[in-house]
């Protein structure tokens, strides 16, 4: 009731065009495709049956895809057909060819079922986390090295799948018109991107850490100036965090001083025995944990170094 009156009501358009009646694909210009509202989906039982239920579908019946980003896009093509004729027999020929090509289909299947991921999904992922990055959000350097672990494994399912085409597929092969342009890149006059040089430089720009207990990923250093500049003064910090430790050290010797790290909130927490060091140097400090056994604390120092160790992070 409180929406309703303000909408903007319009017939809905049997055929949608996405840029005005552009050319057919052949050109690589976006195609026409029909619409079909729910009420043509359900009466043609396009994804499910009268009844309600999948088996018996029309998708049920077509469905002979290999990956999940293959089954979305089959459900893209019911609830919109192609409505260009030339496109339509397109498709036509390709799928003659690889009914004709069984051999081929089966590589093809095979190949595509080896993907670990679901490249579509992943890759709207990763973008999601470059946007994060374009609005500086904080996160933390387990969630970062994640990311770049997930990002290559995207990287080596894009590099499989191109592979895949171009031993299955090969340049020298005589294809139907709209195999080859999908299949082809665009250096080569079809519509798939170069991929190849983008893969092998971001892949050689993430190398893997196994200086602890997991495994993780970072960065190449010297391959982003930003990245090492930071890492240099994460690290300088770091350093003169230590300097402020052993400082302390010094000033009681015979007493065991460390770091402790309570993620999140606390980080480079002194800890000793809870009776080790003089109250009259307890009440200069800032305790952060107490109990019969231990003590915690940051010193002023230890504090501003923290503060700025956060900033560059």
């Amino acid at each position: 009731r409180r929406v309703l009156p303000f909408a903007t009501w319009e017939a809905l358009a049997p055929v949608h065009n996405p840029l005005q009646a552009m050319p057919s694909k052949r050109g690589g210009g976006v195609s026409r495709r029909l619409v079909l509202d729910a009420t043509a989906l359900a009466a043609l039982e396009v994804f499910e049956t009268l009844e309600g239920t999948y088996k018996g579908s029309l998708l049920h019946f077509l469905n002979h895809t290999s990956t999940e980003f293959g089954f979305r896009l089959l459900k893209q093509w019911l609830c919109a057909p192609l409505f260009e004729v030339d496109e339509i027999r397109d498709r036509s020929e390709a799928v003659e060819f690889f009914i004709a090509k069984d051999e081929l289909s089966r590589q093809l299947r095979t190949g595509l079922k080896k993907v670990p991921i679901d490249l579509e999904r992943v890759t709207s992922r990763i973008w999601s986390f470059a946007l994060q990055a374009e609005r500086h959000a904080v996160m933390y350097e387990d969630v970062t090295a994640k990311r770049l672990g997930e990002f290559r494994a995207l990287l080596q399912a894009y590099e499989h799948c191109l592979q895949l085409l171009a031993t299955l597929l090969p340049e020298t092969g005589s294809l139907p018109a709209r195999v080859q342009q999908i299949t082809r890149t665009r250096s080569k006059g079809g519509s798939f991107p170069d991929l190849q040089a983008v893969i092998s430089q971001l892949s050689n720009s993430i190398v893997e850490d196994r200086s602890g207990a997991k495994v993780k990923f970072k960065p190449q250093s010297g391959v982003f100036k930003p990245y090492d500049d930071l890492t240099q003064q994460i690290q300088a910090v770091e350093a003169a965090l230590d300097k402020e430790l052993a400082k302390i050290t010094a000033q009681f010797p015979g007493i065991s001083l460390t770091y402790n790290h309570r993620m999140p909130g606390y980080r480079f927490e002194v800890e000793c025995e809870a009776t080790a060091l003089p109250q009259s140097y307890l009440k200069t400090v800032q305790e952060t944990f107490r109990n019969k056994a231990k003590v915690r604390f940051h010193t002023a120092s230890i504090k501003a170094l923290i503060e700025r160790l956060e900033r560059f992070e």
